[in-house]
């Protein structure tokens, strides 16, 4: 279709600077019916002057010439400016109603002024951002399936979520105090906070075992139910079924700090009894064996402690009126050996073992002349020597025959045994030995009369050498003596 008709001129007149050639009208008229004149000109039509346009008169074609984009105004009422982004290479305007890709450019959008319609385009989900200083990511998760965001007090159920209580505050919503804790409640539905209970309650479930909650203990009533019998070897003690009410008199309870232990002493009821009884037990077993001997003369000892037996003197019944402790007494005369030993190795020290002696020497006023070991060693044989431990493993409390006190001696199976310095002078009066191996340290160490521990860490038995428990003294003068023992109590972890 021509718009513009040609003038009847032969082509090639390009006029002068002056005139106009009939191609310049040529030119205009193809310039307005699809043709691009660039291909005669050289160069592009360029416009520099407003041209307005009347609404949907600027059409876009495809190109097919067969559809087009219609530029609509509006019904704006004075003129604005419409801006196109500064792009830094190809790109593509997005607009309602079509499939959109924003690309890799930053989009901003002021708080606010993001909303996020719903299905019937009548209320919006509107994007509002606190006042921050600075940009601040935030990072979606990487979902495997479709999921909801989480808002803080819309009812929601939350899965597949580890929470670190150390990192957060789980608490009611009010009413908090020192001492309460939670349980589930079927009519809440979830976890309740229960308030801490009153003083020297226990929390207890009910007697239809349907719920728990605080409870008070009921006080004894000083029946058969509310004592304690106590048996010996697997009998009762005593010609009668023996109960023992806790009171100052016949019942004796020490709680053993340095050993985390509770010590237990019972009178001997009756009389003519020959020993005390005394009950050893750890606060905290878990992973532990036990033994005891409890000074009876008989050599009856229990767990780790269940195989001993004496040496050339059989003991008698003893009472120290100034403890209180009932035990075994041997006198020491002539060349016997008195005292105990298990009679096969029953520990080593990657097992930790923990061993106290409760004893008394009675020098009869001759501190010098007599020989005391009590420990673990490798042996249990009988000895009377002053070089108790040369070639052998060990760890013991000792005293040479020549010396008034007592040191540590220790040898690791070779060579001479190693004497430390003393840590008692020799006396008459009670005492505790406690004799205890740290795997963890490589090492052996000591504390008299509940002292604190000292440490030796070279010439101490290996970690697999079998040991003995010995407790054993013995004469080199003709002085008579007399060995005392009250307890052994020993531990140590349970082998793996």
């Amino acid at each position: 279709m021509v718009f513009i008709k040609r003038i009847n001129n032969p082509l090639g007149d390009l006029g002068d600077s002056t005139h106009v050639g009939t191609d310049h009208w040529d030119y205009y008229d193809k310039y307005h019916d699809d043709t691009d004149i660039s291909a005669f000109t050289g160069k592009a039509a360029r416009i520099r002057t407003i041209t307005e346009h009347r609404d949907q008169t600027l059409k876009i074609l495809n190109a097919a010439l067969s559809a087009g984009y219609t530029l609509k105004a509006g019904t704006i009422s004075s003129n604005v400016n419409l801006s196109l982004p500064d792009l830094a290479a190809d790109g593509t305007l997005v607009a309602a109603g079509g499939a959109n890709d924003w690309g890799t450019a930053a989009q901003t959008f002021r708080s606010t002024f993001l909303r996020m319609r719903n299905p019937a385009n009548s209320a919006s989900y509107i994007h509002t951002t606190s006042a921050i200083g600075g940009n601040i990511v935030v990072t979606w998760p990487l979902l495997t399936a479709d999921d909801e965001v989480l808002f803080k007090a819309f009812a929601q159920a939350i899965t597949s979520k580890t929470i670190h209580i150390n990192q957060n505050i789980i608490k009611a919503s009010s009413g908090n105090a020192q001492g309460d804790i939670m349980k589930y409640d079927t009519t809440y539905g979830g976890y309740i906070k229960v308030a801490r209970g009153t003083a020297d309650q226990v929390w207890a479930v009910n007697g239809a075992g349907t719920d728990s909650g605080w409870a008070t203990v009921s006080a004894g009533g000083g029946g058969s139910a509310d004592k304690v019998k106590v048996y010996e070897g697997g009998s009762l003690v005593g010609t009668i079924a023996r109960k023992l009410n806790f009171n100052a008199t016949d019942f004796n309870c020490t709680n053993d700090v340095a050993n985390d232990e509770i010590d237990i002493a019972l009178a001997v009821s009756g009389g003519g009894g020959s020993s005390a009884d005394e009950i050893y037990s750890n606060l905290s077993n878990n992973g532990n064996k036990y033994g005891y001997w409890v000074g009876e003369v008989n050599l009856n000892g229990f767990g780790l402690l269940g195989d001993i037996s004496g040496f050339d003197v059989t003991p008698t019944a003893y009472l120290d009126t100034s403890t209180g402790y009932s035990g075994a007494s041997w006198a020491i005369s002539g060349t016997n050996a008195v005292g105990w030993k298990t009679n096969n190795p029953v520990t080593m020290r990657k097992l930790n073992p923990d061993v106290t002696f409760a004893f008394l020497l009675d020098e009869n006023s001759d501190n010098t002349g007599s020989r005391f070991y009590a420990g673990f060693a490798s042996t249990g044989a009988v000895t009377k020597s002053s070089s108790f431990l040369d070639s052998l493993s060990g760890f013991v409390m000792f005293k040479h025959s020549n010396e008034n006190f007592f040191k540590i001696a220790r040898n690791d199976g070779s060579g001479s045994m190693v004497e430390g310095s003393s840590i008692l002078t020799t006396n008459s009066g009670f005492h505790t030995i406690r004799l205890v191996a740290d795997e963890s340290g490589s090492r052996f160490g000591w504390s008299l009369d509940g002292g604190a521990l000292a440490y030796e860490t070279t010439d101490i038995p290996s970690a697999t050498a079998g040991l003995h428990v010995v407790f054993n003294a013995s004469d080199d003068d003709s002085t008579n003596r007399n060995l005392r023992g009250f307890y052994t109590k020993m531990k140590m972890k349970e082998r793996a």
